[in-house]
């Protein structure tokens, strides 16, 4: 799922996903990469959006745990062009309601 970075703290990432309005998770610095990251703010902005994968679900607070290294390269892929889909019908579905909006039936 895309996640969007709300915030970087030294414990680790902070982040929106996107596709589950109201959800927030956190990376911890072990769930970045495979490779070791000294400093999560040279790799990563506030505002990018990333690919992670959700490792615990906890309903009561609405809050994740989620691992950016656990992610395939098929799964990225498989994300990045299903997220660009639902982008594109989204957008098609609110310009036909604005066009809806400004047409005035006879």
């Amino acid at each position: 799922m895309i996640a969007r970075i709300k915030e970087i703290q030294e414990a680790g990432i902070f982040a929106e996903l996107l596709d589950y309005g109201g959800f927030e998770g956190m990376v911890l610095t072990s769930e970045y990469s495979k490779r070791r990251m000294l400093d999560a703010s040279q790799h990563f902005k506030v505002g990018g959006k990333e690919v992670v994968k959700v490792l615990q679900l906890n309903r009561a607070t609405r809050h994740m745990d989620l691992s950016k290294k656990k992610v395939s390269r098929e799964e990225k892929e498989r994300c990045k062009q299903m997220y660009k889909k639902t982008q594109v019908l989204l957008l098609n579905s609110s310009f036909q309601r604005h066009v809806n909006a400004m047409v005035t039936p006879c």
